[in-house]
């Protein structure tokens, strides 16, 4: 199978940089296909360059002769130190498992904290449009969920902080740190070190019947990170990650009151997602990823719920509409900045932009870091399109969304 080369950056005890590479399976599309790379259409099949963005480092003890910490250059990179020659681990390499301290309650009403393991995430479809005949525009990076990482990698756990927002399709809250522990004692992470350098973080919490939903979310993190805008447009992600309640013996209270009204409504068959209600304007990759398990067919249960979450950096407040003005450019060179990615936003509310946290950097295509990051991708769109007619369709629906709400 035709193979495209990882680079890693090798550092001795003297300080001495040497570029090293091993081979990695290359994503494979079909030659009637066609991708976006850096600017240019192209067709053929996509050869990503590791896959997951400039952020992405591989971090391995083996290589490792001497204890000397290595740490990103700007601080609340998406990357950690570690105690490697290489560069360190990305963000959403670091956690395979979570533990949190006070959602779930025990049988008896007690609070009891919940373990969540790492989960995959759910592709979209491409959107081409109503009856486009056209061929496909890939993304370079193209369309599989991240690999999660090994069970051997950190074990974070969380204590809720406060409630920060809720909507119809979950709950977001504040954390603070409890731990970071590793399951391989060998590992090469400073976790001392990890713990101070974490951004604050967040989590978001999918209402029972919109698991699917909050994998979209969490898979748009990772192909955003692929197109290099993890903590440049958007919040970092630390990855999906889920549970079922029954497993452990647990309920979530403040679910119970609101099951019969979430099921009354629930149809597995019609989700919220645009590629299950409007299917034949979407097309799956010719590795089927959309179909991938398990979130194609997964179906939310009543009496065997899902607590899934969404493990982010946790950034300012939501934009206001009287602050829409003075920001609006800003604003405009984020939505460039997707539409270069291919992604359409879907869903331009005032509160799914959020200030971008003290640790957000310069944004490479404007030289500059942007004040405000976009959240909640659920509804976003992978977009078949030329990418001025992504930037003019984002723009014109955020300019109707404000004048709106003006009226």
């Amino acid at each position: 199978m035709p193979t495209v080369p990882v680079h890693l950056l090798v550092t001795d005890e003297n300080n001495e940089h040497t570029l090293v590479s091993n081979d990695a399976e290359k994503l494979l599309f079909g030659d009637d296909l066609q991708c976006y790379n850096g600017g240019e259409f192209m067709t053929g099949a996509p050869e990503p360059s590791g896959g997951h963005g400039s952020d992405s480092h591989i971090s391995s003890a083996a290589t490792a002769s001497n204890s000397q910490n290595v740490t990103d250059s700007s601080e609340g990179n998406a990357t950690i130190s570690c105690k490697s020659s290489i560069e360190p681990v990305h963000s959403l390499d670091l956690f395979s498992a979570i533990t949190i301290h006070g959602i779930t309650h025990s049988r008896d009403g007690c609070l009891t904290a919940v373990t969540l393991n790492r989960t995959q995430t759910f592709p979209a479809k491409l959107w081409r449009g109503s009856g486009s005949s056209k061929p496909s525009i890939w993304p370079e990076r193209g369309m599989a969920a991240r690999p999660i990482p090994p069970p051997s990698a950190l074990h974070l756990e969380l204590r809720i902080k406060e409630r920060l927002g809720e909507g119809h399709m979950g709950t977001v809250y504040s954390t603070e740190v409890v731990s970071i522990t590793a399951a391989d004692l060998s590992t090469n992470i400073d976790i001392p070190t990890l713990t101070s350098e974490l951004p604050e973080l967040c989590i978001k919490i999918a209402s029972p019947i919109y698991c699917r939903a909050l994998a979209r979310d969490a898979w748009y993190y990772e192909q955003l990170d692929a197109a290099g805008l993890q903590g440049v447009t958007i919040p970092r992600s630390y990855g999906l990650f889920s549970a079922t309640l029954n497993d452990q013996n647990l309920r979530m209270k403040e679910w119970e009151d609101k099951m019969p009204e979430w099921f009354k409504k629930y149809d597995p068959e019609r989700d919220m997602l645009y590629d299950d209600q409007y299917g034949d304007d979407f097309v799956d990759d010719a590795k089927a990823n959309h179909h991938s398990p398990p979130w194609h067919v997964w179906r939310a249960e009543k009496d065997d719920p899902w607590l899934i979450v969404l493990l982010l950096e946790k950034g300012g407040d939501s934009l206001k509409e009287e602050e829409y003005e003075a920001n609006a450019q800003d604003i405009r060179t984020s939505i460039e900045d997707l539409s270069h990615a291919m992604v359409v936003h879907g869903d331009f509310w005032y509160t799914n932009l959020i200030r971008a946290s003290r640790y957000a950097k310069t944004c490479p295509r404007h030289g500059r870091v942007h004040k405000w990051f976009f959240i909640d991708f659920e509804l976003s769109l992978t977009g078949s399109f030329h990418i001025l007619d992504l930037v003019r369709f984002q723009e014109d629906g955020m300019d109707e969304y404000h004048a709106g709400i003006g009226d």
